[in-house]
């Protein structure tokens, strides 16, 4: 029998095999929209600092490319 091909979201698979006929075991079944695991709290840090970070070093070019565009078409 194949493995189940559920991932968790580590992207560990799981170690059953699946059921006859499907590709995901009892325990699985088919994935939906309830088969979503609670997110990662380190993967929401990692993203926050990185959108911090954008904001931090993007948006004194943008005020800077602002004035300029302002200064040139005055």
């Amino acid at each position: 029998m194949p493995p189940c091909l559920h991932l968790d979201t580590r992207g560990r698979r799981c170690p059953q095999e699946a059921d006859e006929g499907g590709n995901f075991c009892a325990a699985h079944g088919a994935p939906g929209a309830d088969a979503r695991e609670p997110p990662d709290l380190r993967r929401v840090g990692l993203r926050l600092a990185a959108l911090v970070l954008l904001v931090i070093f993007l948006l004194p070019l943008a005020v800077q490319g602002y004035r300029m565009l302002r200064s040139l078409l005055n």
